[in-house]
């Protein structure tokens, strides 16, 4: 038998916020807004807190050319 607050005069409801909602407003009463950086032409920069999954973020970036022959490359 649920119980309804609109005939019910002894019914209370209670509201709490999330705590996504309560982190929200420390935030904005703090007055921390989160800001981005500018974005760079580069376009190898990653996020700082890009998750460390051992992805190795270099390894996508095309190698220095060597030179094909070398008379003596011991020297």
């Amino acid at each position: 038998m649920p119980i309804d607050p609109r005939k019910d005069p002894h019914a209370r409801i209670v509201v709490k916020p999330l705590p996504s909602q309560q982190a929200k407003g420390r935030d904005a009463a703090a007055g921390s807004g989160h800001l981005r950086p500018a974005a760079s032409g580069d376009p190898f920069v990653r996020a700082e807190n890009e998750d460390d999954d051992g992805y190795d973020p270099y390894s996508d970036r095309p190698a220095e050319r060597e030179p094909l022959f070398s008379e003596d490359p011991w020297n």
